[in-house]
């Protein structure tokens, strides 16, 4: 029988006759096919490239046994964006599949610093109309196949508690803050206090010596 050592030495197979997980060099696009060629079940991926996402703060023990850290001890960081409009900061947080406003807080803890925590879900999915192929019963009658709740194939996106703390150089108008959800961004404008911000023109003029 055939092994995942020596699967590159097999022959060239119909996409039909290969399903693997593992890349065969020269072989075509793959498909779910026959894995009679092998004798095994090994199902094919659903995606091109996977990368589960491992937690920041994931050991190599516990990755290596499927456990993640607690959230609320270590949650996950998302990905920002900081610009400087010279008067302000802006900023954006990548919060993908939030909705709600509520699950969000901004919390000054200083005049300098900024702390933003929320948390993300998975949205539940809601049972489809259909209910799958008839099967007949012992009487001959025909009723429709019963439907397993969904479950998780592929899990990349980071979902549970997050959390990100600013320090910014300055002191900022915590009031005039604002903060705004649109399109899984947290997109927050946040104003240097007026006495740092340049008055008038900033422009330095440069004198020429003759």
């Amino acid at each position: 029988m055939p092994t995942l050592q020596n699967i590159h030495q097999l022959p060239a197979a119909a996409p039909s006759q290969i399903n693997t997980p593992y890349p065969i060099p020269g072989a075509p696009d793959l498909i779910m096919g026959d894995m009679s060629v092998y004798g095994y079940g090994a199902p094919y991926p659903l995606v091109d490239h996977p990368h589960e996402r491992t937690h920041q703060h994931q050991t190599f023990w516990r990755y290596m046994q499927h456990q993640k850290p607690d959230q609320k001890l270590y949650p996950n960081y998302p990905d920002v964006d900081i610009r400087d409009a010279t008067t302000e900061y802006l900023i954006e947080i990548e919060v993908p599949g939030a909705k709600d406003s509520s699950e969000i807080t901004c919390q000054w803890t200083s005049m300098k610093s900024l702390v933003v925590t929320g948390n993300v879900t998975r949205p539940a999915w809601k049972s489809g109309k259909s209910a799958g192929k008839a099967t007949a019963d012992d009487s001959g009658d025909s009723k429709p196949a019963e439907l397993h709740e969904p479950y998780l194939l592929v899990g990349e996106r980071k979902i549970g508690a997050f959390r990100r703390n600013f320090y910014f150089p300055v002191e900022m108008e915590m009031e005039k803050m604002s903060a705004k959800l649109e399109a899984g961004l947290l997109r927050l404008r946040v104003p240097k206090h007026e006495q740092h911000v340049p008055k008038g023109d900033s422009k330095v003029n440069i004198e020429v010596e003759e």
